[in-house]
């Protein structure tokens, strides 16, 4: 239930105003950095401009020891799996409730391969996403409790494709989503469904894929599934899946310059979104009522400080802790951030993890609203026991 730096750097560059030519935060051929941005690069990792506003500045793996994390599911209190990238190639970890360790999987003849999201049915069951190749293509592997397979995702026609987010209801049926670029140098908003055998495209109407990336989804049932991201504009966009086609929803904004990255569901009708505003804290919300997205109370955050959310999980007791990354003034390093909604309004969390490098954290997953699991970026993973966070070795 995360997204690829591409998609997120995509966003912020459209939020803060900033011209996707000036850099690009994926990873890709010196080819497709030059399509993109109208500049030759010479290496294959483009980092994004540090003149980028801190909240809007993107890490990107840059040595091949390097590893992050993009995602993770908890399908109970004593399990969870995390994936990312490591390097050029995947990354899996799981945690047993005592400790995590490092997951094999399958080898690749393509390099660049990164999972972006993971969602776990049973702690024997789980599907990532993301993408692989220079030029990326959708990717997406299967866990079965022993091993990760390969189940190739329906390849969209255009110039690029990345799966950022997925969300299973059961063993035979996921949906998940992202963002392709058409031949005509276009967005397209992506969406996949799994049947249980094999991937295949979901058509995306005008109103939710022109122009546009989705790069969170959460679904309840195989009837009811909601999807966020950013608009041709720069703005918000979400959909709903309805168990027959995908149909693009309202989202009533407080700021023109703000998009969404991800959401949490605990009904068909409840969901709370997250993402990025110039306003204020640079972070905000919006409620799902089962119609349209409307505004949630502002979120605080201490002077000078400015946050991007990337992640939430939210418990059917309507309790949410989402989680991104913040920096203090415009030129400072980017530090984990969580912030928690008690049903009321949101509560800005200090997090007092030590750490001695630049850190940010993608995603989240919750059992309950004292047991919740955070990753990022560069391999970190955090728990939170409903009274504290701390710390959890992660094996490189």
């Amino acid at each position: 239930m995360s997204k690829s730096r591409w998609t997120r750097y995509l966003a912020t560059a459209s939020l803060f105003g900033t011209s996707i030519g000036i850099g690009i935060a994926f990873a890709v051929s010196a080819p497709v950095a030059s399509a993109l941005t109208g500049r030759h690069h010479t290496g294959l990792a483009v980092r994004a401009p540090q003149s980028l506003p801190a909240a809007g500045r993107m890490s990107r793996l840059a040595d091949a020891g390097d590893s992050s994390l993009s995602g993770v599911s908890c399908p109970s209190a004593s399990s969870c799996i995390a994936v990312g990238q490591e390097g050029s190639g995947s990354y899996e970890v799981g945690w047993n409730g005592v400790r995590w360790t490092r997951m094999s999987a399958p080898q690749t003849s393509n390099a660049n391969v990164q999972l972006s999201g993971v969602s776990c049915v049973t702690a024997r069951w789980c599907m990532a996403v993301g993408s692989k190749d220079s030029i990326p293509i959708p990717f997406a592997l299967r866990w079965n409790g022993a091993s990760w397979n390969s189940v190739t995702p329906q390849r969209q026609t255009g110039l690029w494709s990345d799966l950022t987010s997925v969300s299973c209801v059961a063993t035979t049926w996921c949906d998940a989503v992202g963002v392709t670029q058409t031949s005509d140098m276009r967005y397209q908003s992506l969406a996949e469904h799994w049947n249980g055998s094999t991937w295949h495209v979901v058509r995306v109407p005008p109103s939710l894929g022109t122009g546009g990336s989705l790069s969170g989804i959460s679904c309840t049932t195989s009837s009811s599934c909601v999807a966020v991201g950013t608009n041709s504009r720069g703005g918000p966009l979400a959909g709903h899946w309805n168990g027959i086609e995908w149909r693009g929803v309202q989202v009533k904004v407080h700021a023109d310059d703000s998009y969404l990255t991800a959401l949490s569901c605990w009904t068909i009708s409840t969901c709370v979104a997250v993402g990025a505003t110039t306003e204020a804290s640079g972070a905000y919300s919006e409620v799902w009522n089962g119609k349209v997205f409307a505004p949630m109370p502002a979120i605080p955050s201490p002077l000078s400080f400015s946050m991007n959310l990337e992640g939430i999980a939210c418990t059917p007791s309507a309790r949410c802790i989402a989680v991104g990354y913040g920096a203090w003034g415009p030129h400072g390093p980017n530090n984990d951030v969580a912030v928690s909604w008690n049903g009321t309004r949101w509560r800005f969390d200090n997090l007092t993890v030590p750490h001695t490098v630049t850190s940010l954290l993608s995603a989240i997953d919750c059992r309950s609203s004292s047991k919740c699991t955070a990753v990022g970026d560069p391999s970190l993973a955090i728990r939170w026991n409903g009274t504290a966070w701390r710390t959890e070795p992660v094996p490189n």
